[in-house]
């Protein structure tokens, strides 16, 4: 069994700002084969880095999702279809990377 191990990333310079009023979560989009995963993360200390533990060799995505802040933080709206959307924005790159390697 391969052992995993903690990997940091740096968050790109030009991503937008997170805008007034709400919260951002990072999330690492992990392809290993045929497997699409979402791994845990956390911001680096001085927040312009992920960390994530993996035990593969894979290609890796980053991928947010903004939250509104709501008055009462137990009935936070998290939109489903924003982070669907944002995986599916990174799987997309992820697959034409992969082309781009198999076939040039």
């Amino acid at each position: 069994m391969t052992e995993a191990i903690d990997l940091v990333v740096s968050l790109p310079e030009n991503l937008p700002e997170v805008k007034e009023g709400y919260n951002r979560t990072y999330y690492i989009v992990r392809q290993h084969n045929d497997d699409i995963e979402l791994l845990d993360t956390s911001l680096t200390e001085d927040g312009k880095g992920l960390t994530f533990k993996s035990d593969k060799f894979s290609t890796y995505a980053i991928a947010y999702i903004d939250t509104k802040i709501e008055a009462n933080p137990n009935t936070a709206d998290i939109n489903l279809m924003t982070l669907i959307g944002m995986i599916l924005v990174g799987l997309v790159g992820i697959i034409y990377t992969m082309k781009n390697r198999l076939f040039n």
